[in-house]
């Protein structure tokens, strides 16, 4: 199935867009002003596809995505959407911040649109982000695999680089990264099988048990989605595992287009 929306999806242009979001954003404000800001998302939603069904711009609520690999699958529900084609993602809380703006942009992925707006009902005014990407279908699929430091040490290794590469496959990259991790998850054995708890040790006593994904019981997964800073963070996973029984760290990083599957060893 790869990723399927269960609506038509029609692209719009910047102007074609815009034209609906003025009369959309309109009504935002006339719904904040009229019931408040303290009422939940769900509440704003609904009378949010109201007006605009009244207005004769047709709307959809929770618009759900699958995206699949073989017996894996992950739901995402859109908002709203408008003239199907036009996408807003309603929030009530204090205030917008990058993750919202990266789930709006993995939804426009999911779908192939290029445009779409955050709506938070919950700030003293309605907060507004007009959200967009430039990425193709083809820019998506365009994918670097860089196994230049990855140690292939067991077949739970092999596994998780051939199922990362299916996935990418499948699906492209720069969508979230919490969609391949549950996806590796899944194909690795299950929650009751990957994730285990680990013992933390300081000044040779044990403080504490962190969740980890294991591989077996001396080494673990972890992915990240990180385009900076990268020794640091890899210097910080080091910290972590000298205080623990886990010997190595298959990381894998997806950065854009580029993803890195590269082994840290404990020293």
């Amino acid at each position: 199935m790869g990723i399927k929306c269960k609506e038509s999806i029609v692209i719009k242009t910047q102007d074609e867009f815009h034209a609906v979001d003025k009369i959309a954003t309109g009504f935002a404000f006339d719904i904040q002003n009229t019931l408040g800001r303290f009422c939940d998302e769900k509440i704003y939603k609904e009378v949010m596809a109201l007006k605009c069904n009244e207005a004769s711009i047709r709307a959809q609520k929770e618009v759900e995505i699958i995206v699949a690999y073989k017996d894996f699958r992950k739901i995402y529900k859109l908002d709203l959407l408008l003239n199907s084609g036009v996408v807003y993602e309603l929030k009530a809380v204090k205030a917008l911040n990058n993750t919202h703006k990266q789930q709006l942009i993995n939804y426009l992925l999911l779908t192939g649109l290029k445009h779409g707006k955050l709506l938070n009902f919950r700030s003293s005014s309605v907060e507004c982000e007009y959200v967009s990407t430039s990425l193709t279908h083809k820019d998506r699929y365009d994918v670097n695999i860089d196994l230049s430091q990855f140690i292939e040490s067991s077949d739970k290794c092999r596994a998780l680089v051939n199922t990362t590469g299916n996935f990418l496959q499948e699906w492209g990259a720069y969508l979230d990264c919490k969609l391949y991790n549950a996806g590796l998850i899944h194909f690795l054995g299950g929650q009751e099988h990957v994730i285990g708890t680990v013992d933390i040790i300081f000044e040779n006593k044990l403080v504490g048990k962190q969740k980890m994904q294991l591989l077996d019981n001396q080494a673990v997964f972890h992915l990240s989605s990180i385009n900076k800073s990268t020794e640091s963070y890899e210097n910080n996973i080091k910290r972590l595992i000298k205080h623990t029984n886990i010997n190595t760290v298959q990381w894998i990083n997806f950065n854009k287009n580029n993803i890195i599957l590269k082994t840290i060893k404990k020293k």
